[in-house]
C-alpha cells in the first residue's frame, strides 16, 4: 500500500518532494509538512477511490494521515 500512496503524493499532489525526501515516517501535516489542507480533500478521494471505503470526517486526524505509514495502516485496517 505504500507505494500506491507514494506515488500519489509525488505525482497527483506535487508534494514538492523527490522520492528520495518522502521517507514512509515523513510528515504529511503540519508546520513542516509535506500537503496542506486543501490537498487532504484529493487524499481522501484518492483512498475511497483506490481502496473503495468511505473515509469518516473524524478519521482525518494525525494519527491516520500523519505519514504515508500511517496511511497504509489506516488503509490495511479498513480494508480488512
Amino acid at each position: 500500500m505504500h507505494d500506491p500512496i507514494r506515488n500519489f503524493l509525488l505525482n497527483e499532489l506535487d508534494a514538492g518532494l523527490t522520492d528520495d525526501e518522502l521517507e514512509n515516517d515523513t510528515p504529511l501535516f503540519g508546520h513542516h509538512g509535506v500537503i496542506d489542507s486543501l490537498a487532504i480533500l484529493d487524499v481522501v478521494t484518492f483512498l475511497e477511490t483506490t481502496w473503495g471505503f468511505q473515509v469518516q470526517a473524524h478519521e482525518v486526524v494525525d494519527d491516520h494521515f500523519g505519514s504515508i505509514d500511517r496511511l497504509a495502516a489506516f488503509v490495511a485496517s479498513r480494508t480488512g
